[in-house]
C-alpha cells in the first residue's frame, strides 16, 4: 500500500496536487447508514492513535474524534455542509469535473508525528473497501485544518532584522531547491508574508516556497528538513506545496 506523506497531509493512493475542490453528492456511492457506520469505524482508528479531528466552528477548536461522532447525526449531501471532518466527497481539481475521485476526506489537528498518520491511513483504508464495496476505487486523505481552508494573508510588518536578512534567507533556499535534483528547475515561489486561518494581524510569520507538479510530493522531505535548518533560527514557519504563484513579499 502506497502512503504519501509530507507535514500537514497524508494519503492513499499517494495524494494530487493542490488545490481540489469538493463535492459531497455521493448518495449513488451508499446508504447514509452504512455511512454513519463507516464514520464511526473511521473515529475509532484515529482515536487510537490520538488524532484530534477538528471541530464545527460552533462547538469550539478539536476534539476526541469518537465524541465528535455522536454529535452529528445522519449523512449529509448538502454542498455548504463543508465542516465534517469526516466526509465521504468526490474531489477535483477546480473546473475540471472529470477529475473527480471519490475520497474519505478527513481534517484533522496536526499534532502527532508523520508516522501515526500515515498508520491511521494505512488502517482506515482496508476498512473503506470493505463498507463501501464499490466499483470504483476510493481514496483516503488526512489533511491538516491550515491547508483544507483558505489561508488568509497579511503583511509582515515593522521588522526591521527580517527585512534585513530576508535576502539572504531566501537566498539560501533557492540554493536548497536548486540543490536537489527533485526540485531543481521546479521552484515557482519563494515568498514571506503572515498567514492563518483567521484575519489577525498576529498570524505567524510564513516562508512560501511553491514547486511545480513534477517535483513529486514523494521527494519533500529532505528538502522541507533543510529548508527548516535555514528558517527555524529565525522563528519563522513554512508552507510548502505544489503552485504556480509569482513571487509575493507582502511586508506592509
Amino acid at each position: 500500500m502506497e502512503v504519501s506523506s509530507t507535514k500537514y497531509r497524508v494519503g492513499v493512493p499517494p495524494v494530487r496536487p493542490l488545490p481540489l475542490e469538493n463535492s459531497h453528492k455521493v448518495g449513488d456511492v451508499c446508504s447514509p447508514d452504512v455511512l454513519d457506520e463507516l464514520y464511526e469505524k473511521v473515529a475509532d482508528i484515529l482515536h487510537a492513535h490520538d488524532i484530534a479531528l477538528t471541530k464545527p466552528s460552533n462547538v469550539g477548536d478539536v476534539g476526541n474524534a469518537v465524541d465528535l461522532i455522536d454529535d452529528w447525526g445522519s449523512s449529509y449531501e448538502d454542498e455548504d455542509y463543508t465542516e465534517r471532518p469526516i466526509s465521504l466527497v468526490y474531489r477535483s481539481y477546480p473546473n475540471i469535473p472529470e477529475s473527480a475521485r471519490l475520497t474519505l476526506l478527513i481534517i484533522a489537528h496536526w499534532t502527532n508525528s508523520p508516522e501515526a498518520w500515515e498508520l491511521a491511513v494505512q488502517n482506515i483504508r482496508p476498512l473503506v473497501l470493505e463498507y463501501l464495496r464499490t466499483q470504483q476505487d476510493v481514496d483516503v486523505e488526512m489533511i491538516d485544518e491550515a491547508h483544507f481552508d483558505s489561508l488568509s494573508l497579511s503583511p509582515v510588518g515593522d521588522d526591521p532584522e527580517l527585512t534585513r536578512n530576508w535576502d539572504g534567507i531566501s537566498a539560501q533556499i533557492v540554493d536548497v531547491l536548486e540543490s536537489n535534483p527533485a526540485s531543481r528547475g521546479n521552484m515557482t515561489t519563494v515568498s514571506i508574508f503572515r498567514a492563518g486561518i483567521t484575519t489577525s494581524s498576529n498570524n505567524p510569520i510564513n516562508v512560501y516556497v511553491s514547486v511545480s507538479d513534477d517535483c513529486s510530493q514523494a521527494d519533500w522531505p529532505p528538502i522541507i528538513a533543510d529548508i527548516k535548518k535555514i528558517i527555524d533560527p529565525h522563528h519563522l514557519e513554512l508552507i510548502f506545496e505544489h503552485n504556480a504563484w509569482e513571487s509575493l513579499e507582502y511586508w506592509d
